[in-house]
């Protein structure tokens, strides 16, 4: 678990600058984070990026890297907004379906 915003966007960006084929993200409205995470991916060309409105905030990488926000940005104090990190292929494989069914 990875609490408080500013270790949330630090977290965010290490794992964005490591991806190297694929980023999937899903974020409930347009927002920092988001804005934070386009940012850092318009300056890899060649990874491919998706990103869709779940109602859900989360992001995934490669083949196993996903962050979860249990909490919405906007009701959260961002002190206390927290972030899972989960490094599971089978996480990671259905939530990129769940986006691919979203977008496509």
């Amino acid at each position: 678990v990875i609490k408080g915003r500013d270790n949330i966007y630090k977290h965010l960006s290490y794992i964005l600058h490591g991806a190297k084929k694929e980023v999937f993200l899903s974020f409930a409205s347009s927002n920092n984070l988001v804005t934070k995470a386009l940012e850092k991916l318009k300056y890899s060309s060649n990874l491919i990026v998706k990103a869709t409105n779940l109602g859900m905030r989360t992001c995934v990488t490669d083949e196993y890297d996903v962050l979860i926000f249990p909490t919405s940005e906007e009701d959260t104090h961002p002190d206390y907004d927290i972030c899972i990190w989960i490094k599971n292929k089978d996480l990671a494989k259905f939530l990129k379906s769940l986006i691919s069914i979203r977008i496509g």
